[in-house]
């Protein structure tokens, strides 16, 4: 699997997490979130990983796991979607997250 290929699965993969606790994604935080996988996927790529499906996936779990947290942080301030303070709590809760913080 290439970067691109891989990017582009782990933004789908925050979408449908996001969808599936009925919440969008305040464009405040998508960039946010693009920037995290970005690194995430960087780091597969620098310890050899692309071609790993364990390891790929194990970050995409990962990946789910933060995006819940974000999606807990919304569900308590009544919002209907993601925004950029819930990845910022999110963040100090989650990290270090292998392999994107």
């Amino acid at each position: 699997m290439n970067k691109q290929q891989l990017t582009h699965r782990y933004w789908v993969t925050v979408e449908k997490t996001a969808r599936g606790f009925n919440l969008g994604i305040g464009t405040d935080c998508a960039g946010h979130l693009k920037d995290f996988i970005q690194i995430g996927v960087n780091r597969l790529e620098q310890e050899g990983h692309l071609d790993n499906n364990a390891k790929i996936t194990e970050a995409e779990e990962h990946l789910i796991a933060f995006v819940g947290g974000m999606a807990y942080e919304a569900k308590t301030q009544n919002l209907h979607e993601l925004r950029e303070f819930t990845f910022f709590n999110a963040k100090m809760r989650f990290c270090p997250l292998w392999p994107f913080c």
